[in-house]
């Protein structure tokens, strides 16, 4: 399974995003070892600290987010370098240099969402940013393409389609649901509770990791999202005990070891 330290989780949120901006603004899916290099330079630049670039890379391997080979480096999952676009996009809209820029480049996303890539970077970045203007940018767009259409009576214009059936079609109750389209529905409902709610729905967690158990990607993110909680709010013992093993927190030989090191660095936050 994944692991990534939920230790200066926005030291790695911000990495990971600078990276998968340089892929998009690249149109590639892969950067080289050179040009990772000039990302560690700039990061530090920027935010006046110094990265053990080698062991960082080590860490987000091991944990399947980044995969590395020989010169090339990648997102091992898309859906990781879509997020993580879509982040870097959320956090430059307040920076005044950027802002104009990144705007242009959200209008030309939302102006050629049929592209898939575009259409899940441009999902995680509303559901960050709840941007209502470029939400409306998209009605604009969807009513134009739409025009000349007008608007369904759902009558005569599926005629054709219950033309088909000689019966009346009878209700049926739905097969049993496996779960497994509606992980992203969940995992944004889960970061909806976590931010706006200030608590863990446990039994969401636990669900969620019971369904992630063949997609490391997502359950890396699960992690990220549980773990930045955990550091940054006071949690109950019993819940972030739970937590802990129930997402493996455990940096050394023990759950005990890792609940310390995170009630540490929770009470050295709050």
């Amino acid at each position: 399974m994944a692991r990534v330290n939920a230790k200066n989780l926005g030291v790695k949120f911000r990495y990971l995003s600078m990276i998968a901006f340089e892929m998009f603004r690249g149109g590639r899916g892969t950067i080289t070892a050179a040009e990772l290099k000039a990302i560690h330079q700039k990061y530090e630049k920027e935010y006046l600290v110094s990265i053990d670039q080698s062991k960082l890379l080590s860490e987000l391997e091991e944990g399947q987010v980044l995969s590395y080979t020989r010169d090339t480096i990648r997102f091992k999952y898309k859906y990781g370098y879509y997020y993580f676009v879509a982040e870097y996009l959320h956090d430059g809209i307040s920076n005044v240099k950027d802002a104009e820029a990144l705007r242009q480049e959200l209008k030309e996303l939302a102006d050629s969402a049929y592209n898939e890539q575009n259409a899940h970077i441009l999902i995680f970045y509303l559901y960050m940013s709840k941007d209502r203007s470029l939400m409306e940018h998209i009605l604009n767009n969807a009513q134009k393409l739409f025009a000349s259409d007008g608007i369904s009576d759902l009558d005569e214009d599926v005629a054709f389609v219950n033309a088909f059936y000689s019966d009346e079609p009878q209700l049926e109750a739905p097969p049993e649901d496996t779960g497994e389209d509606h992980v992203p529905t969940r995992m944004i409902d889960l970061a909806i509770k976590l931010d706006h709610f200030a608590h863990i729905p446990e039994l969401d967690v636990e669900e969620l990791k019971g369904r992630l158990k063949t997609n490391p990607a997502v359950y890396t993110i699960l992690r990220l999202l549980v773990g930045e909680f955990l550091y940054l709010f006071p949690v109950d013992h019993r819940i972030r005990q739970k937590m802990i093993k129930l997402l493996d927190f455990q940096p050394g030989a023990s759950t005990l070891a890792g609940a310390k090191k995170i009630r540490r660095l929770t009470t050295t936050a709050t």
